[in-house]
């Protein structure tokens, strides 16, 4: 009788050490498939929270002539319901003509805002927002600026800004002594977390006022230029001004329309230009401009050389905490289409 010997053979290392690198992607795919689907679904939730809120307290102010002071009290006293997991955020004034709201919904850790425009944004509520293209915040004439966010922070023209209703409406500085006026600086700071977004178009001419065209100055804290090639955002730490700088492969005196989106933390400081980070440094920042109760300004630099800017500005946000990459992105890519790019 033969006998016949079966021979068993286990998995080599290198065929072992395949299949866990396969098994590895596998489970990677899954876990991104399945978080976008998860935020896909967040979003949906949050826009729908936010388009029945906003009917609710539109109903209110046609009622009773103002926006409820609180969440609770909208809807005569019924209150705003949110989907499951949704908290929410609010602001008002019923001060202003017309008055304004902003809501911000959160669900996880996606946020999304809506005032009475009814065109949510990313990202929390603004602590200013101003945009010539929105009639409740500029109706084409006079020199009042309506806050947009809800807080009342309105601005004034100063010197004869000019408005062009191209492009959907925008301020126009001559680069001699055009400015808006937000108040002073302690209006805003200490804001140890900042973000500031501007939409601005320069006219490809040097300032007739200064050498170098200041995009905003809040105090001598918050510093933001605008060269040939390069934008540069400087905060004054009490003690030093220190330079932030896009790469010099951007251009900004082609007359094109430009995003761009400062933000600090008490660590760190970057730079977006169209929807994309140009850059970011580790610095200190201790939230408290320097001489904080200076005027704070869109249009011009406050050094005492006046640095004014000569172009066209659309619209502009503070905030008093910093946006995310992909919310910056989404903001870019919801208002592109206005300005043609």
């Amino acid at each position: 009788m033969n006998s016949r010997r079966h021979l068993t053979h286990g998995f080599t290392i290198i065929e072992l050490v395949i299949v866990v690198v396969v098994i590895s992607v596998l489970a990677a795919i899954t876990f991104v498939s399945y978080g976008g689907v998860q935020d896909s679904a967040r979003k949906a939730a949050l826009m729908s929270d936010l388009d029945n809120a906003v009917s609710i307290l539109e109903l209110d102010l046609k009622q009773t002539g103002n926006y409820p002071t609180t969440v609770a009290g909208a809807g005569n006293g019924t209150g705003l319901s949110p989907s499951p997991g949704t908290t929410y955020q609010y602001a008002f004034n019923n001060t202003n003509t017309p008055k304004t709201f902003c809501l911000t919904a959160t669900k996880g850790t996606l946020s999304y805002n809506i005032n009475q425009e009814g065109v949510p944004s990313a990202g929390a509520c603004p602590v200013l927002h101003l945009d010539a293209g929105i009639a409740t915040s500029y109706p084409g004439s006079g020199t009042v600026l309506n806050d947009l966010s809800g807080k009342g922070k309105n601005a004034v023209l100063v010197n004869g800004v000019a408005y062009d209703s191209a492009k959907g409406g925008s301020w126009v500085f001559d680069g001699v002594n055009d400015t808006i006026n937000l108040g002073t600086g302690n209006t805003f700071f200490p804001l140890p977390n900042f973000s500031m977004e501007l939409w601005f178009k320069s006219d490809g001419t040097t300032p007739t006022t200064g050498v170098s065209p200041g995009l905003l100055g809040i105090t001598y804290g918050v510093r933001l230029f605008v060269y040939t090639s390069t934008l540069s955002f400087g905060l004054d730490t009490g003690t030093a001004v220190t330079y932030l700088d896009t790469p010099s492969t951007y251009s900004f005196y082609n007359s094109s329309w430009h995003q761009v989106v400062i933000q600090a933390t008490p660590t760190k400081r970057e730079i977006y230009v169209d929807g994309s980070l140009a850059n970011t440094k580790i610095d200190n920042w201790p939230g408290i401009t320097q001489w904080p109760t200076n005027t704070a300004n869109i249009g011009r630099d406050n050094n005492n050389v006046n640095y004014f800017f000569r172009g066209n500005i659309a619209s502009i946000k503070i905030y008093d905490s910093n946006l995310s990459a992909s919310e910056v992105n989404q903001n870019f890519n919801a208002a592109r289409n206005r300005y043609g790019i």
